[in-house]
């Protein structure tokens, strides 16, 4: 087994440091863009693995998992910066059962919720 090599587009922006020895320092939405990572892609992913999934509902670790390995340089932050954007959009929807939460994509899940 071969040791993971840092991806070139995740690199920090502090004075050229690798991101790997300055672990502290996420890359933000612009610093995204910049090295062609878009939130736009992000939601993309975010979309097809929700429509893709088995289950109506999923967690954020599964759905980081599936954006992850579609665009390996996504990280944590950013897909949940995402994730909260298609939220107030309306595309996804949260989900909580008091001790965790779960997201959805709104179009499949209204068939799970009691009619009003």
């Amino acid at each position: 087994m071969s040791a993971k090599q840092p991806v070139e587009s995740t690199r920090c922006t502090r004075a050229g440091v690798n991101e790997n020895a300055c672990p502290g320092h996420f890359l933000n939405i612009y610093e995204l863009e910049r090295v062609g990572l878009s939130v736009e892609e992000i939601k993309k992913a975010i979309i097809e693995f929700a429509s893709n999934s088995k289950k109506t509902r999923f967690y954020f670790k599964d759905m980081e998992k599936a954006v992850q390995e579609k665009i390996p340089a996504a990280k944590a932050r950013e897909i949940k910066k995402a994730a909260s954007e298609l939220v107030n959009e309306g595309t996804l929807i949260y989900f909580s059962t008091g001790s965790t939460t779960m997201y959805g994509l709104k179009e499949r899940c209204a068939s799970d919720e009691p009619q009003q």
